[in-house]
């Protein structure tokens, strides 16, 4: 396998760039590697998303000599042997080769020894397929470091753990491996299915932020209805909802809303019992909690309007819909129903300004602030209820108001 031309071939340009820049260092300093996901998805003929590299030396010196290149900038380093660096407007993530324990299980890995064999640091990973390395600054070695048989597994569409501990080590493997298995259409390892399920129960001992992240990651996949719903079969998801399946368009999502907060606002608006719950002992998060409230005013003003008319719409009702964005709008009409209503609702919202302004009404005889404000927010209101439409309309309902 000529490794290095499927590298060239599905990297994507700036990656490919900055590879190319750190096969130049001298492998007598440091050895480094291409690791994980991006060498899997490039042996399978898939353009990653991000890349992953692995030096085996000197982690400060390392970090040291890319502060050197005007190009590049150490964003981020920690103590634990990892950092962020940009180049040309692209994170990329660097770590010290290392041995890990997890200690206690399913906690968060403590760090034994930094800048250890490639081989050892492969073996602390989820998965055989993401276990693989590739050596980019040793020209006299185009082979892929593959300790755990991780091209067999990828040639027989296999996802298997590379040791019986690994979940039991870190239950988030678990979401992980429902999550590449649904990715790549793979799999998983009968063992390893078996000690998935032995150990799903594992998952209650993680902290909610552990939890939320791996909810989180999954919605960002490319088939998020499809991988919830696998999460759902292996009685995963009832973690965080007991629902029995999942049908989302997330297709249809507006650009500004997560696929997360599309599904959350999903479950607000089919009043999905455990969302209340969920908030708060997963995501109370208040920009989230606002889109929750936002959409069940949509939903009061929908009731209102469905068995009234415009003239008589409530001031209170008004007020909790008139700030809302567009995209939260346009959320609720993708759940099927009333389009027509948002659609009119959003045009209504949009007309309802008041062509008068705070200078206008000066010249109108009126010198309060407080009054002015009060009194362009009952403008607002009429227009919004079509009861008047031009800048004279507005003139005399001021003059009538007052």
């Amino acid at each position: 396998m000529e490794i290095n031309k499927l590298i060239e071939k599905y990297l994507p340009e700036i990656e490919k760039e900055f590879i190319s820049y750190l096969s130049t260092f001298d492998n007598n300093l440091f050895e480094v590697y291409l690791v994980g996901g991006s060498l899997r998805d490039a042996i399978l003929k898939i353009s990653p998303n991000e890349i992953d590299i692995a030096i085996k030396g000197n982690f400060d010196l390392f970090t040291e000599k890319l502060d050197e290149n005007p190009n590049i900038k150490v964003a981020q380093k920690t103590e634990f042997g990892t950092a962020k660096v940009i180049y040309k407007n692209k994170e990329i993530d660097i770590a010290n080769t290392r041995i890990e324990a997890y200690l206690p299980k399913g906690s968060l890995p403590k760090i034994n020894k930094l800048s250890v064999e490639i081989e050892k640091d492969l073996h602390r990973r989820d998965f055989t397929i993401n276990s693989m390395a590739y050596n980019l600054n040793n020209s006299k070695n185009n082979q892929v470091i593959d300790p755990n048989n991780g091209l067999s597994d990828l040639k027989n569409k296999l996802i298997r753990s590379i040791h019986n501990d690994s979940f039991s080590d870190d239950p988030t493997r678990i979401f992980r491996a429902i999550k590449y298995s649904t990715r790549l259409n793979f799999n998983i390892e009968e063992q390893t299915l078996k000690e998935l399920k032995s150990s799903s129960k594992l998952i209650k001992n993680l902290t909610s932020s552990r939890i939320l992240n791996e909810i989180k990651k999954s919605l960002d996949e490319p088939s998020p209805n499809d991988l919830i719903n696998n999460l759902i079969k292996f009685n995963l998801f009832n973690y965080v909802f007991n629902v029995k399946n999942i049908n989302v368009n997330f297709n249809k999502v507006p650009n500004e809303i997560s696929n997360y907060d599309y599904l959350i606002l999903y479950f607000t608006y089919i009043k999905e019992e455990g969302l209340s719950e969920y908030l708060n002992k997963f995501d109370n998060s208040k920009a989230l909690k606002l889109k929750v409230e936002q959409i069940k005013n949509i939903r009061s003003a929908i009731n209102y309007i469905s068995n009234s008319e415009y003239d008589s719409f409530p001031e209170d009702i008004y007020l909790s819909i008139k700030n809302i964005p567009i995209a939260i709008f346009e959320v609720y009409k993708t759940f099927g129903e009333y389009q027509e209503v948002i659609t009119n609702m959003i045009k209504k919202l949009s007309n309802a300004k008041p062509q008068l302004n705070f200078n206008d009404m000066k010249n109108l005889g009126f010198t309060n602030p407080v009054q002015i404000g009060k009194l362009l927010l009952k403008v607002e209101i009429a227009k919004f209820k079509g009861q008047i439409n031009t800048r004279l309309d507005e003139e005399n309902f001021i003059r009538s108001t007052n």
